[in-house]
């Protein structure tokens, strides 16, 4: 009797070649999968730059502050005035950013500052100098201020020179006040001012959702979560999103800018919503900005202009740290090969048999300042600030490395300078440096019904930073 078979449903394919290799056998033989994710673009974690730079962690108990800087000093003075010839008396009347007429927006360091008062709170306006100083006018020309009335001041040559016709942008500088024996008169009292410099924090968000259903969901490839390793697709994307979090946290320290259109923005925008402002904009505000030109790229006096015009002349670290583009890299290592024709050459000493070409600098030393120069990798992204449109290019920023500054004299007095801070909100258990929460029902612990979990990270912080006059930026340019 012959034996009867099912007969087969009509989505039932035949095989049309052996048993094996038929295409029709589908998965019936085990696949070759990798088990380990390739990450061809390395960790993408760009991250880290804010724990090697001096400073660290402060944790406040608002969402906004301030820190007050010294000034210097002393101050340049900027007048104008006629000479009267003949070893005359001249009347020299002081520019007005040299005196004080309200409480301005500043650009830190570089404002003109005196024994002022604070017309707008009801008190006078006064030139930066007093009488029986003793000023240098342009040409290393002395003279004594024998009068003071408001923004105007009287000065008799005392040398055998006329004192000078001044426009507003010369400048005189004082060396003191000197009275006669015997002088019983009032000397006007000296005064100086502190800068004040605010931060701003910022409620930076991220989240990412997931299905129930793809909770369950295998993979082949394990991945990992605060320490937790599971073959499901929901911990990759908590990770990624942890990460990328991370990422732009720290790029809004580097990067952000602090929200200042009121006009046009809704009120809530500009008023709660506050963003902080970064170390780049910053400088660039503040500090110390250089260009060089991009056809003769960098050269030595770039160099040494930046040492004698910016951080010798403001107090600047003795050791920085430039984070730099590769083409500015690039330019400022073929500077370096030239200045180092001669002896440029490093072979190995570790006593192995092939000698090797050392071309690249990773510091040097320029009038007794030395730079480390250290690519920064976001500048080169092209899906952050290495894209098309980017401004980064052939951009460096430049930072102390130290927290001290000195006096230019052998006697030195180390004075303590942070560079900058991440201030971040916290008030007993209540911290707001990283939050993260999950809701859904989908869940262990689940929040609601909802078919879905969902993950949310929050952190409040902003970045704070210190003495603008030692920062500083180099751009390439077409000059």
């Amino acid at each position: 009797m012959a034996t009867s078979f099912l007969t087969p449903s009509s989505t039932a394919v035949q095989t049309q070649s052996n048993w094996v290799s038929s295409a029709a056998l589908y998965n019936i033989l085990k696949p070759s999968v990798g088990s380990e994710e390739a990450r061809s673009w390395g960790s993408q974690d760009i991250t880290g730059l804010f724990d090697i730079l001096p400073g660290g962690k402060n944790y406040v108990e608002a969402n906004n502050g301030l820190h007050f800087e010294e000034d210097r000093l002393d101050t340049i003075i900027h007048a104008t005035g006629t000479t009267a010839g003949a070893l005359g008396a001249v009347t020299y009347t002081t520019v007005a950013a040299d005196t004080i007429t309200s409480f301005p927006a500043v650009k830190l360091p570089y404002i003109a500052t005196g024994t002022a008062g604070y017309p707008s709170l009801g008190g006078p306006t006064l030139a930066p100098v007093r009488q029986h100083e003793v000023l240098i006018f342009p040409g290393n020309i002395y003279g004594k201020v024998t009068d003071v009335s408001g923004a105007t001041f009287t000065v008799t040559p005392t040398g055998s020179t006329d004192l000078p016709t001044t426009i507003s942008t010369d400048e005189i500088w004082s060396l003191g006040l000197s009275t006669p024996e015997g002088f019983k008169e009032q000397i006007a009292s000296n005064n100086w001012r502190e800068h004040v410099v605010y931060w701003k924090s910022q409620i930076m968000v991220e989240a990412h959702e997931f299905t129930g259903t793809s909770m369950t969901q295998a993979t082949w490839i394990p991945f990992d979560y605060n320490g937790q390793k599971m073959y499901n697709w929901t911990f990759k994307g908590q990770k990624n999103m942890a990460k990328q979090f991370r990422n732009r946290r720290e790029l809004t320290w580097v990067f952000g800018e602090a929200v200042t259109n009121a006009t046009t923005l809704p009120a809530n925008y500009s008023a709660q919503y506050t963003q902080t402002s970064g170390l780049i904009p910053f400088v660039e505000s503040f500090g110390n900005n250089s260009t060089y030109d991009l056809t003769t790229g960098m050269t030595l006096a770039d160099f040494e202009t930046i040492v004698t015009d910016t951080l010798s002349k403001n107090a600047g670290a003795t050791e920085n740290c430039m984070y730099e583009a590769i083409a500015f890299k690039s330019v400022l290592q073929s500077f370096l090969r030239v200045e180092m024709q001669n002896g440029a050459i490093q072979y190995n000493q570790l006593g192995g048999k092939d000698a090797y070409v050392s071309l690249d600098f990773d510091s040097f030393k320029v009038l007794g300042y030395t730079f480390h120069n250290k690519v920064y990798s976001v500048f080169n992204n092209p899906t952050i600030a290495g894209n098309v449109s980017s401004v980064y290019k052939n951009y460096a920023f430049m930072v102390p490395m130290e927290n001290n500054a000195y006096v230019c004299v052998e006697k030195k007095e180390k004075v303590d300078c942070p560079p900058m801070r991440i201030n971040y909100l916290k008030q007993g258990s209540a911290n707001r440096e990283w939050i993260e929460t999950l809701t859904g029902g989908a869940i262990g612990a689940y929040t609601n019904n909802g078919d879905y979990g969902k993950i949310d990270i929050r952190s409040e912080c902003a970045a704070e930073f210190f003495g603008a006059n030692r920062y500083g930026s180099i751009t390439g340019a077409n000059l």
